[in-house]
């Protein structure tokens, strides 16, 4: 029978590499028999098969763009086409399950397709996911608090919580679900380790891989830098959303600059040991329960409760590098100022900024 296989993420787990060597790699995935649908593709990563706005669409977010298309236009899209696996791929749909709770919806989407549904998932021990997904969030200049009530937040939810946040598909008889243990990303890498877990027989040899993963990781400085930045931004244009586009661009200028000066040299780890081993001991037994559903092994990704962290205050910086801070925060201001102008002056009286940009 045909399949449909869902890759969703989760993010910091090599998403952005796997989903631009699924393009890279189209025309010999098509060869053997895997289609990648061009519904719901983000327009913003025109190399890369990131189908976000399936996501958005079912939440009614306003990132959704009908003219790119949601579930009701993947359903005529793939009633056209015949090949026997056809392949999504979203880490936004872990967030959405997530955040706000649709993963009935989003199963009983993926089931009226009448394919066999597997849903594909990386699993990294979480205090390295949670560190990572903060990083990338203040990366980003998107709104965030600090990292220890944030910690504390997520544990409360349950955010982090496998067997709560998964179980409803691991344990499901209507979905296959295969969970990948990071490391195995890595043997040979996630782009091959992806596609042999979903049991998509591709050769390798056929395969084109692309460089190794090339993420800008912020440090500690640059974390504290970007913060103090979406906070100045935020006083100057209180119309400021996590939404913005402008803000989508200036980050990518952002994280070159903080590169430039030294700022990603040392990677960030938010956590103390005090705050990790409250962690660890709220998740190890889901993770146990976790690791012996799926894969019928004890947990194997240890925690890392003992790693010292890598964090700083700006207030207790040495002058000559809190002026570096300074200058870095004013000079994104006047960039952002400039991108706004620029993208205000090529807009019709009346659409707002979002439409504006996208269009």
């Amino acid at each position: 029978m045909s399949r449909l296989v869902v890759h969703v993420g989760p993010p910091k787990t090599a998403t952005t590499y796997f989903q631009r060597g699924l393009f890279a790699n189209a025309a010999v995935l098509a060869r053997h028999g895997v289609y990648l649908p061009r519904t719901g593709r983000l327009e913003f990563e025109p190399n890369a098969i990131s189908h976000h706005h399936l996501a958005w669409d079912l939440v009614d977010s306003p990132r959704f763009r009908p003219d790119i298309g949601g579930w009701d236009a993947l359903a005529v899209e793939l009633a056209e086409v015949g090949p026997e696996t056809v392949l999504i791929s979203s880490e936004v749909l872990r967030r959405v399950i997530i955040e706000d709770g649709v993963s009935e919806r989003l199963t009983e989407r993926l089931l009226s397709f009448g394919r066999d549904v597997t849903i594909l998932y990386v699993v990294r021990d979480q205090l390295s996911q949670i560190n990572s997904a903060y990083a990338q969030v203040v990366k980003m200049l998107l709104e965030v608090i600090d990292f220890d009530p944030l910690v504390v937040r997520l544990l409360e939810l349950g955010e982090q919580d496998l067997e709560h946040q998964l179980g409803m598909w691991y344990r499901s008889a209507d979905v296959d679900f295969v969970g990948v243990p990071w490391p195995d990303l890595s043997r040979p890498n996630p782009l091959v380790a992806l596609l042999r877990a979903a049991r998509i027989a591709v050769p390798e040899d056929e395969l084109v891989i692309g460089p190794q993963i090339v993420n800008i990781t912020l440090g500690p400085v640059a974390v504290e830098a970007f913060r103090l930045l979406r906070a100045y931004l935020a006083r100057l244009d209180p119309t400021l959303t996590d939404e913005d586009p402008v803000i989508r661009r200036l980050h990518r200028v952002a994280a070159r600059r903080a590169n430039e000066l030294g700022w990603c040299a040392e990677s960030y780890w938010g956590w103390t040991p005090e705050l990790a081993a409250r962690a660890a001991e709220r998740l190890g037994p889901s993770n146990e329960r976790f690791a012996q559903a799926v894969w019928g092994t004890p947990w194997p990704l240890p925690l890392p409760v003992e790693r010292p962290p890598a964090r700083v205050q700006l207030l207790s910086l040495p002058s000559s590098e809190l002026d570096r801070v300074h200058q870095f925060v004013t000079g994104m201001a006047r960039r952002y100022a400039t991108l706004r102008s620029g993208a205000d002056r090529a807009t019709p009286q009346g659409q707002t900024a979002h439409n504006r940009l996208e269009e």
